[in-house]
């Protein structure tokens, strides 16, 4: 069984005469608005002076684009835009801390720390510096017996 697949759903659907429904909400509503303006001024300076702006806006809303969208579906964001505070919060925590700090006990004082701790330290350093050195300068300490040989052998 086939189906008839909608070919066009982002265009809308133009209900009365060349207009959608809501670009004839907004006129309609505009022309609301400068009926109230003709009934409380009646054709004077403060007629025009208060229509215009008005129609012009709202001829806006009905006709015009931004950004290949209508304005009426950016005057939400728009709205929420001016009347939303805006936080600028860099390192967002908490408002008090506390620094919670471990004693660690040891048997032996930290001068006389057994022997293997401090050769695999002494072994570590020499790795490092060994990395860090250029081939040539390996060569030289080695020949100069500043590192132990077997030490290097094992590696």
């Amino acid at each position: 069984m086939q189906y008839n697949i909608p070919q066009f759903v982002d265009v809308e659907d133009k209900i009365i005469g060349p207009l959608t429904l809501k670009q004839f909400l907004t006129l309609l509503g505009g022309g609301l608005l400068v009926f109230l303006f003709w009934s409380m001024f009646k054709v004077s300076l403060y007629f025009f002076a208060a229509t215009l702006p008005t129609a012009f806006v709202f001829m806006m809303l009905a006709f015009g684009k931004f950004n290949g969208r209508p304005v009426l579906g950016s005057v939400a964001g728009l709205v929420k835009f001016f009347f939303t505070p805006r936080y600028r919060v860099f390192m967002r925590g908490a408002d008090s801390f506390e620094v919670k700090k471990k004693v660690i006990e040891r048997d032996q004082p930290a001068d006389q720390q057994p022997k293997e701790q401090t050769n695999r330290m002494s072994r570590l350093r020499s790795l490092a510096y060994l990395l860090d050195q250029k081939v040539a300068e390996e060569e030289r300490l080695i020949h100069s017996g500043e590192i132990d040989k077997q030490w290097i052998n094992e590696i």
